[in-house]
Formats: structure tokens, C-alpha cells, sequence
């Protein structure tokens, strides 16, 4: 006896007899995209500054220093030119020697040489941003009598 009201799950249920429907439920997606966030200009400029040094020169300085003669020895190393007399009737003495005084002169040069290299670069740091959001799902509810026959 079979009665039309009462399924027996037991057996392959007819598609006439069955309800379908479509849960769905919404999902966080999260996405990132890239913003410009600022504009950075690497440029090199010029920065005076006084510099001084203390630079050691030497100049010679001629010394008369006059030393009694020994009568004895007048002759030895020393050495006197004379010229004869003059058409007026003077007797002239030419130097007996002749002494060049020098001294260091500074030379100041401004030269450019390079110093160090700098490397600009951007990097990318990675951080973890905790996303909420209010996400919804359909939860299918049955009403009235059920009948459920359970084992087989």
C-alpha cells in the first residue's frame, strides 16, 4: 500500500517530487592598486664655504754680517775686481759677486675631483592592513510538517 503523501527515501526520489533551490552567500574580495602618493625630485646643488689653510712659504733674506780681517790670511778667498780709472778721472769697484733672493709665491688652484657616489633608489616595504566588512548568506528554512524517515 503505498501512500502519495509519504516518500520513502530509501528509494531514488522522482524529480517531480524534489525542490531545488540556490543558497548563495557573499564573500570578502579584497584588491589593491597602486596610488601615487608623492613626487620625490633628486637633484644635486652647489654649497660654498670659506676655507682656510695655513701654507708655510719660504723667502731668503740677504745678512750683512761683517767679521774682522786677519792681516794674515787677507788674501785667502776673497776676491775684489777692479776696473781702471774712469775718463774723469774716478776709479770705479765692480761687485764682487752677484746674490739672487727668491722667494715661494702661493699658487691657489680650485680643482673638482669626485668624492663619493650617491645611489637614490626606492624600495617597497610590505605592511598588513586588517580588512572588516559585513558579509550576508542565505540560510534555506523549511515550514509546515515534515516527515522524515531515516535508515534505509
Amino acid at each position: 500500500m503505498t501512500d502519495d503523501n509519504v516518500t520513502d527515501h530509501s528509494s531514488a526520489v522522482p524529480a517531480r517530487d524534489a525542490a531545488e533551490v540556490v543558497r548563495s552567500e557573499e564573500r570578502l574580495e579584497v584588491t589593491t592598486h597602486t596610488q601615487v602618493v608623492g613626487r620625490v625630485r633628486v637633484a644635486k646643488r652647489v654649497v660654498t664655504e670659506e676655507r682656510v689653510i695655513t701654507v708655510s712659504v719660504r723667502r731668503e733674506e740677504l745678512i750683512v754680517e761683517e767679521l774682522p780681517v786677519d792681516p794674515d790670511h787677507v788674501h785667502d778667498g776673497l776676491v775684489t775686481e777692479r776696473s781702471g780709472a774712469g775718463s774723469d778721472g774716478t776709479r770705479t769697484v765692480a761687485p764682487v759677486v752677484d746674490m739672487w733672493l727668491s722667494e715661494e709665491q702661493v699658487e691657489v688652484v680650485t680643482r673638482t675631483v669626485p668624492r663619493e657616489r650617491v645611489r637614490v633608489f626606492v624600495d617597497s616595504e610590505t605592511d598588513f592592513v586588517d580588512v572588516a566588512g559585513t558579509v550576508a548568506k542565505e540560510v534555506v528554512e523549511v515550514d509546515g510538517q515534515v516527515v522524515t524517515h531515516i535508515g534505509r
